[in-house]
């Protein structure tokens, strides 16, 4: 039988997390449990000691072991409604990421036809993008990384979380011409591309409307990448 090995090595050394010492903290060893063809890949890999004993035991390394915790929540971590970046579960593997680009990426619509594909790197933190080369008119493809679960796919604001950031600035706005042009274009309308471009017309240059949606994005995606066991590298 024909399958995906590295898939298979990934998942067998995330169910490892579910055998890790308790408390997590104070232990790198986990039951054997696997078949040997995959324990020995793992070994080779760098992820476990030398399964090659009569322990009954693997012992993972430094890097298995934050590999573990990472692909478990990878895989089977499902984050609730009330998750956000100060109750997110421990142990998150740190990555470096350019958050302000991945902040950037995410502000396009839905429908935007020129970032259709955009992943980051659960491995290294990279991001990965179609560009637009303005000079030429050409759109600089990336390859089509869906089906291998080390790229995630990196999601896009939707209407619904633009309209609900936009209601909720505009409620906390003063009285004048900006909140009462809002409330015009947001009333009895249907949200289309051009009341779009209208809201952000009348946005533009807004400094304490891209501050405090930047820090609503910044939330969103950290609730997104603790989903994924992973949170940015500081510093």
């Amino acid at each position: 039988m024909q399958y995906n090995h590295d898939k298979v090595d990934e998942v067998a050394l995330a169910l490892l997390y579910l055998t890790l010492g308790e408390p997590l903290g104070d232990s790198n060893r986990a039951w054997k449990g696997v078949a040997w063809e995959v324990s020995n890949r793992l070994y080779e890999k760098g992820w476990i000691e030398d399964p090659r004993n009569k322990n009954e035991s693997l012992v993972l390394t430094k890097a298995g072991r934050e590999a573990c915790i990472r692909l478990f929540k990878q895989y089977f971590w499902e984050p609730t409604a009330s998750s956000n970046e100060h109750n997110a579960p421990a142990n998150l593997f740190p990555l470096p990421i350019d958050m302000e680009r991945l902040i950037w990426l995410y502000q396009l619509p839905e429908n935007e036809p020129t970032f259709w594909l955009r992943y980051l790197d659960s491995a290294t933190g990279e991001i990965m993008a179609e560009q637009y080369d303005e000079e030429s008119g050409a759109i600089q493809p990336t390859a089509d990384l869906s089906s291998d679960p080390r790229y995630l796919s990196i999601p896009a604001q939707s209407d619904a979380e633009y309209l609900d950031d936009i209601r909720e600035y505009t409620a906390f706005l003063q009285q004048g011409e900006l909140k009462t042009a809002l409330t015009n274009l947001l009333e009895g309308q249907e949200f289309t591309p051009a009341v779009r471009i209208e809201i952000r017309s009348l946005l533009r240059n807004h400094d304490r409307w891209e501050k405090w949606q930047r820090k609503r994005i910044r939330q969103r995606l950290l609730v997104w990448l603790a989903s994924y066991g992973i949170k940015p590298k500081q510093g």
